[in-house]
């Protein structure tokens, strides 16, 4: 019923992962062709995968502080072994996207959390290209990102 009463309802969970799949697909393709062997899961909160980002924080005060996570080796970091050592074979780089903190960051706004999802999840496809949380920032400040 609260939903109702607000000007502009939050989207469904089904709407939240065609968010997701939305902004993959939106991606430019020389984006798009570098993402291989990546995995995009949307999780409510952060869990054991968040560990080493939180650097030993009480796992109480997490909640509210993460909207998105990668997890991998960035592909600028990868040397010249690496896809000779069958990568095929190897386990995904992965994004996380934390749906609850993003839903709550947003205040129920509806077009607030599209954006925010399409933002959360350019910024950590920056991060798996190698950027930096400084060189998102400031692209995101220039309002480049990765489109």
């Amino acid at each position: 019923m609260r939903n109702k009463m607000r000007k502009n309802p939050t989207i469904s969970g089904d709407e939240f992962m065609e968010t997701v799949r939305q902004g993959i697909s939106d991606l430019p393709p020389e984006f798009r062709s570098v993402l291989d062997n990546v995995e995009v899961s949307v999780l409510d909160y952060p869990g054991e995968e968040a560990d080493e980002f939180y650097h030993g924080q009480e796992k109480k005060n997490r909640r509210d502080l993460l909207l998105g996570l990668y997890v991998g080796i960035p592909i600028t970091r990868r040397g010249s072994g690496y896809l000779l050592q069958n990568y095929s074979m190897s386990f995904p780089d992965r994004i996380f996207l934390y749906e609850r903190n993003l839903r709550k960051y947003c205040r129920g706004d509806r077009q607030r959390l599209r954006e925010q999802i399409r933002l959360t999840l350019f910024h950590e496809i920056g991060h798996y290209m190698g950027l930096s949380e400084e060189e998102l920032e400031a692209l995101e400040t220039e309002g480049k990102g990765l489109v």
